[in-house]
């Protein structure tokens, strides 16, 4: 049973200005193409910069960032009287943990006002509301400006109906307010709260600004089409403004733009980013960054100037060469765009990383076929390393109205679906490949772990001065062990569309290579003694106090 919550109490419990915001772990199997713990959530650290301007106090309980199990979040939240939890819930992969915490939190009878926000809850609020009693509101949309009103209508004992762009439980009704504006100017943002920007730049990772919001793309698959659909972008004074600022007070030198399309696929967009590159020119900064883009956007002259103020790495999601799966991923580019993209990167000398969705209801091997050779041809621009991504139709998405037109969709539950194969020996294939994902998930997470462990090395000694310097050629000999990994999920895959086109309808039995097994021990072990090697240089006494703080 939760708990019945006498309104006084809570009315005199949310007078209190202090927040809470929880950024929970994503459920991500599999290798990972980045270091989580060093990573910050813009998203909740815009809404903590509002709330703080406006003279709230605010606590950040990232479980990533900080290392933090669920009930290391419910044991620190009700150490305090906050009178605003949020969670965020961007996606999928992490709203049922942000459910599970906020059951647990009312179950440990914090009387806080729960509130969630993200791209995913935006698209089914109704539905979250209606099904999670333990939910007081959902922030819709761009949440700055709600999220603050929010709290000050807490704070102040005033109607909620009032705050645009949120919904809300009250005495068991659901109400829908108006929505909020787009914010179109991102320039009167104040700086997000950085805070674990000291542990990102102590372990030569990359600092995350957010210079542009939306996309003017129409991908089918993607959730933002439904949360953010204008294009919107900050002047170039006042992103580099932010850059310096961080590369002055903290010493970041490299950055990663995490627009969902840093160019917005129009002139003035084009003519902004040569214009941030003059700024960053002008205050000779020396930083180097990256960005995310289509692969229509890549223009050779551009990408030139680019890489001349500072872009090394390019991220784009191809999704596919077959056109019959563009075409259903709506993405809006040809084979032509994808092979001009990759010969001007490789010309001017820009590293790329590319992402797919290979497996959706309609494939065939002769489709998974062809963007294995692709994969094969091209695998330098291939850091994520997964080849097996399956098709998620979330509630939001414009592909669930196609996909139920067809009549492939099964297993629906509050976040989305899951799909039938049409093609047999696809469906046997995708089968096959789970349990390779099996055989190779011990690698997976002894490789997260090895990187995790390294950069975690090299900002502890970074972070306290230590006497002592950090092997660089782990980085490298890591590396090399992703590549052969990589290589060897080409292979696996490979392998099982060569025994399902022999005479194969379905396969009720996994062909496993002979060799496989040595090879994963092979990778096993290396992977060990790179491990080891970490923490040559170390006396034991720094061993042990990195091992703890670890």
């Amino acid at each position: 049973m939760l708990l019945k919550l006498d309104e006084a109490i809570v009315r005199r419990w949310l007078k209190i200005s202090r927040i809470a915001l929880i950024v929970p772990r994503a459920n991500i199997r599999g290798a990972r193409p980045y270091f989580p713990q060093f990573t910050e959530s813009l998203g909740v650290a815009y809404l903590a910069s509002m709330v703080e301007k406006e003279g709230f106090s605010v606590d950040i309980y990232d479980m990533e960032a900080f290392n933090l199990t669920v009930m290391d979040v419910i044991e620190k939240i009700t150490k305090h009287d906050y009178s605003v939890v949020g969670i965020s819930t961007s996606s999928e992969l992490i709203f049922w943990d942000s459910m599970k915490i906020a059951r647990l939190l009312r179950r440990n009878r914090v009387l806080s006002h729960i509130t969630l926000g993200g791209h995913l809850v935006t698209n089914i609020h109704e539905k979250v509301l209606k099904n999670f009693e333990f939910i007081d509101s959902v922030v819709r949309g761009d949440g700055e400006y709600t999220f603050l009103e929010l709290c000050k209508a807490i704070r102040d004992d005033t109607d909620l109906n009032q705050v645009k762009g949120l919904s809300f439980r009250s005495k068991n009704a659901t109400f829908i307010n108006q929505d909020n504006f787009v914010i179109k100017d991102l320039d009167a943002l104040p700086f997000p709260h950085r805070y674990n920007i000291k542990k990102i730049v102590a372990a030569d990772q990359v600092v995350h600004v957010s210079s542009s919001r939306g996309c003017y793309g129409r991908c089918s698959f993607c959730l933002l089409n439904s949360f953010s659909k204008v294009w919107r972008c900050r002047s170039p004074e006042n992103v580099v403004d932010e850059i310096e600022h961080l590369n002055r007070e903290y010493g970041a030198t490299k950055f990663r733009f995490v627009d969902e399309d840093f160019f917005g696929h129009c002139s003035k967009g084009y003519d902004r980013a040569i214009e941030l590159c003059d700024e960053l020119d002008g205050r000779k900064l020396g930083i180097k960054f990256k960005i995310l883009c289509r692969a229509d956007d890549v223009q050779y002259d551009l990408f030139r100037r680019l890489k001349a103020g500072g872009l090394y790495r390019v991220s784009i999601g191809i999704e596919s060469v077959n056109i019959r799966q563009l075409r259903l991923y709506n993405k809006g580019i040809s084979l032509k765009d994808i092979k001009q993209c990759l010969r001007s990167l490789r010309r001017l000398g820009i590293s790329a990383n590319l992402s797919f969705i290979m497996f959706d209801p309609f494939i065939n091997l002769k489709e998974v076929e062809r963007n294995l050779d692709f994969i094969k041809k091209n695998k330098d621009f291939f850091e994520y390393r997964r080849i097996y991504t399956k098709l998620r139709p979330v509630n939001g998405t414009a592909i669930i109205q196609t996909l139920r037109n067809k009549q492939v969709l099964t297993k629906r539950d509050l976040v989305g679906y899951d799909f039938d194969f049409k093609d047999k020996k696809a469906k046997s294939l995708y089968r096959i490949v789970e349990i390779y994902q099996d055989i190779m998930h011990t690698v997976d997470e002894r490789i997260n772990s090895i990187k995790d462990e390294y950069h975690n090395l090299v900002a502890f000694s970074n972070l306290d001065g230590r006497r002592f310097d950090v092997d660089t050629s782990i980085a490298t000999r890591i590396k090399d062990i992703e590549s052969r990994v990589f290589d060897m999920w080409i292979y696996l895959v490979g392998f099982a569309i060569s025994f399902l086109k022999k005479e194969y309808d379905t396969a009720d039995i996994c062909p496993i290579p002979k060799d496989t097994q040595r090879r994963v021990d092979l990778l096993l072990r290396e992977i060990e003694d790179v491990r080891l090697h970490n923490y040559m240089g170390m006396n034991d006494v720094l061993t042990r106090e990195f091992i703890d703080r670890s």
